[in-house]
């Protein structure tokens, strides 16, 4: 078997080097490419999971008013009860974009609150 000369070998290990090297900073510009996505896509969906909570809250006190407007079994306390500690639960989280929606979730959880029958 013949040896190839130095004179080959050196020029074919700095093609080998320098690809290796521009492998290296290839990765790591990938690495920091995706490290970056991720941090500006974490807010995007901590605020979808907070939409997600408002429209299911939204969603159970529909259903617990379309059942006292069709004289269907009215709505247990218990039941009530879930969805106030659940508007509670939001307005503590502080998710939201508007600086409405705490006020508007502590009226719509006051709502919510038994009242006294008066006569």
């Amino acid at each position: 078997m013949q040896r190839l000369s130095p004179t080959l070998i050196r020029p074919l290990m700095a093609v080998g080097l320098i690809g290796a090297a521009a492998l290296a900073l290839s990765l790591v510009l990938l690495a920091l490419t995706s490290w970056r996505a991720l941090v500006l896509v974490d807010p995007v969906r901590n605020h979808l999971h907070h939409l997600n909570e408002l429209h299911e809250a939204s969603r159970q006190t529909q259903n617990l008013l379309v059942r006292h407007i069709a004289n269907q079994p009215p709505p247990t306390e218990a039941e009530v009860g879930a969805i106030r500690a659940r508007l509670s639960q939001l307005v503590a989280r502080d998710g939201n974009l508007d600086a409405r929606t705490p006020e508007l979730l502590r009226q719509a959880r006051a709502a919510l609150e038994p009242r006294a029958v008066t006569s």
